[in-house]
């Protein structure tokens, strides 16, 4: 799939799944209405197996777990409410609480579609998608953009908190 595929006019996407629910080439459908929390983890797992060539493992939570930068990265179906999060400890052992938060704050503003949170003293990253219907192109698309993020935040952040990454 080319870049121009991915980002073509909402309009036309939206006539290719009324027409025929598939995408345009006819390979998958668009978009799923999952039937309960089980069903959206499987979808999950399908579109995870899709991009990485197997099946990430599910922990004791369900959750899928990846790993990206030596640490792990929980892909999360929520039990009560269609949504995906993916998340990651980023970072643990700040120094200093308040000046973290500052720094958090930061990166919140400056990143629409990744939040930062401060637990204790370790600094998580997440994102969170609205699952109903699940788009299986939205999930791998925000997995990217989650990964890039925390490729070029990571380091720095710990950096400029006093934590430790891994």
């Amino acid at each position: 799939m080319t870049h121009d595929d991915r980002f073509r006019d909402s309009d036309d996407l939206w006539r290719d799944f009324e027409r025929t629910a598939t995408a345009p080439g006819g390979d998958a459908a668009l978009a799923h209405i999952p039937d309960d929390s089980d069903d959206l983890i499987r979808l999950v797992g399908e579109a995870l197996r899709e991009k990485f060539d197997e099946l990430p493992p599910l922990d004791e939570d369900r959750d899928y777990v990846l790993h990206h930068l030596g640490q792990q990265v929980w892909v999360h179906v929520d039990a009560e409410f269609p949504a995906i999060t993916i998340l990651a400890r980023v970072a643990h052992g700040v120094y200093s609480r308040r000046s973290t938060e500052v720094e958090l704050g930061i990166l919140n503003r400056q990143h629409p579609l990744t939040r930062w949170v401060l637990g204790d003293r370790s600094i998580w990253q997440r994102s969170t998608l609205i699952a109903l219907p699940f788009a299986p192109a939205h999930l791998i698309l925000l997995l990217d953009q989650f990964f890039d993020t925390m490729s070029s935040t990571r380091d720095d952040l710990a950096y400029r908190t006093g934590a430790k990454v891994a």
